[in-house]
């Protein structure tokens, strides 16, 4: 079983992922994701993402994908979501505040 982090976005809301290594493969379902570099101590956000397919979007093919590599990520933190892509948007948007990570910054 995948190990589990919790981040808390700007609102105080917290948020629990399952941690994958690099390319996980994941169902195609509708979740939230974030690739990150982890250290076995900390997790350190470098994209966080929403899709309706997490199978989809946590590949390498991924947009952002050199720019989270180039930054360190070695792994990748996602969970199913049945919310509405709004819910999973303002889930994205909350945690980008909170940890401002360098590729969605770009």
């Amino acid at each position: 079983m995948a190990s589990t982090v919790t981040f808390t976005g700007k609102s105080g809301k917290t948020y629990q992922y399952y941690l994958y290594p690099m390319w996980p493969d994941l169902q195609a379902k509708p979740g939230n994701y974030v690739f990150a570099y982890n250290d076995g101590k900390t997790i350190s956000p470098k994209y966080f993402g929403e899709s309706q397919s997490l199978q989809e979007r946590c590949s390498d093919a991924h947009e952002r994908c050199a720019c989270a590599i180039n930054k360190g990520a070695n792994c990748i933190g996602a969970h199913l979501s049945s919310s509405s892509a709004d819910a999973r948007r303002l889930e994205e948007q909350d945690l980008i505040d909170a940890y401002s990570p360098p590729c969605n910054r770009q």
